[in-house]
């Protein structure tokens, strides 16, 4: 469930390799980033508006690992950026399953 703009931002998913996946743990997403973009991660319980970051900050990969606290589905959201401390925009989302 990747925008456009992913793919025009250079990136690629390598894993996982399909828009829900199941997880014991943590959502693990891992990326090719030849064009070094700065990229923010932030999950929700699905249906939430209540969203948490993955992450400190911005990151250029090629892991993310988001800490989902318990079983559940989510929504993990993917916003990329010139620069670290920039403007960010959605360019798409995957969905973890933790049991």
């Amino acid at each position: 469930m990747m925008r456009a703009q992913f793919f025009a931002d250079g990136m690629e998913l390598v894993s996982p390799t399909r828009s829900q996946t199941d997880t014991r743990g943590s959502a693990v997403i891992n990326l090719k980033n030849p064009n070094q973009r700065w990229i923010l991660t932030s999950y929700a319980a699905k249906g939430s508006s209540q969203a948490e970051r993955c992450t400190n900050g911005a990151t250029q990969g090629p892991q993310i690992t988001c800490p989902l606290p318990r079983s559940g589905a989510y929504e993990v959201q993917l916003f990329s950026g010139d620069e670290q401390y920039g403007d960010f925009a959605y360019v798409g989302q995957l969905e973890f399953n933790r049991r």
